[in-house]
């Protein structure tokens, strides 16, 4: 299963879904809407489907040849075809802290990690980089530009398939220095507990926050994402800055491969800021009247008087 996409490798489905019986023949749409349902395809939608065949090694089924077969080519898009056969899958939201006190408890309580180094430096890249979990597991050393400080995310491992430019503030740059003599030598910023030639496991950052008393209605890895998003929005920072950091922006074609950089020199500023304002909102939590139980929730000094660095040009 070598080549083919993690989603694909963990799925039982997989061995059992019949690509390259719509690859040898001209399986129409009703013979492909039977075996999905009777395996109870677990993705749960058409596009997602669609999509997920498509990045099989098999090739693209519409109008495309389909790699394993050289020649074969599919007369009509049956994929296409199943738009409304299947249930739509129900929308998740993925738990995340956003109110100020609350960020600066889990940070707080990261800074208590006492379970492996690893899993708790990558808990405290998590809310700076604010990437996808999956883009944070197999970040890669040969990835990161400490001259521009800049880690250059590439194409293939981003969700929409476009190259990806996360500026790194002071405190990153720290951080991967503290980091660099324990996997400097691997593969990847953040390995696996087993084998350093695999990524950290899908699992590891979401059970770290399970043992920090977080649970999965209160905070996921992929929260990061969505805690930035929010309170960079509240600190006045451009809204097309903050989605072109999400890598929100623009998908298809040509313009896509050059927007990529778009907004990076407010990107830099609003990446240190944000750093600095993390650092804010650890520092202001009372250590002396956290609560643990159950969840990690804690109050905060908001009387503390900074200097504020950490606004935006809207504010």
């Amino acid at each position: 299963m070598r080549g083919q996409t993690p989603e694909l490798q963990s799925s039982l489905y997989y061995a059992q879904f019949p690509f390259d019986e719509i690859c040898r023949t001209r399986m129409d749409s009703a013979a492909l809407l039977l075996p999905v349902r009777n395996i109870g395809y677990p993705i749960g939608n058409s596009e997602e489907l669609s999509h997920a065949v498509r990045r099989a090694p098999l090739g693209r089924l519409s109008g495309k040849p389909a790699g394993l077969y050289g020649s074969t080519h599919a007369e009509t898009d049956v994929l296409g075809q199943l738009r409304g056969a299947l249930a739509p899958r129900k929308t998740r939201h993925l738990a995340s802290v956003k109110d100020p006190k609350r960020v600066g408890a889990l940070l707080k309580a990261i800074d208590g990690y006492d379970g492996r180094l690893l899993t708790k430096l990558a808990l405290r890249f998590a809310p700076m980089v604010f990437v996808r979990p999956g883009e944070l597991r197999h970040a890669a050393w040969r990835d990161f530009d400490f001259l521009q400080r800049e880690w250059r995310i590439p194409a293939n491992q981003m969700k929409a398939r476009q190259p990806h430019i996360v500026p790194l503030s002071l405190q990153a740059m720290a951080l991967l220095c503290e980091l660099q003599p324990l996997t400097g030598e691997s593969h990847f910023l953040f390995p696996g507990e087993r084998s350093a030639d695999r990524p950290m496991s899908n699992n590891t950052l979401n059970a770290a926050l399970r043992r920090l008393g977080y649970g999965p209605d209160d905070m996921t890895a992929h929260g990061f994402r969505s805690m930035a998003s929010t309170l960079l929005n509240e600190l006045g920072w451009s809204s097309d800055a903050i989605e072109r950091q999400l890598a929100h922006g623009e998908r298809d074609g040509v313009r896509a491969v050059y927007n990529y950089a778009q907004y990076l020199p407010e990107r830099r500023r609003m990446m240190q800021a944000w750093s600095d304002y993390l650092d804010h909102l650890r520092s202001t939590v009372d250590c002396c009247r956290a609560v643990h139980e159950g969840n990690a929730v804690a109050n905060a000094d908001s009387d503390s008087q900074q200097r504020v660095t950490w606004l935006g040009p809207r504010r």
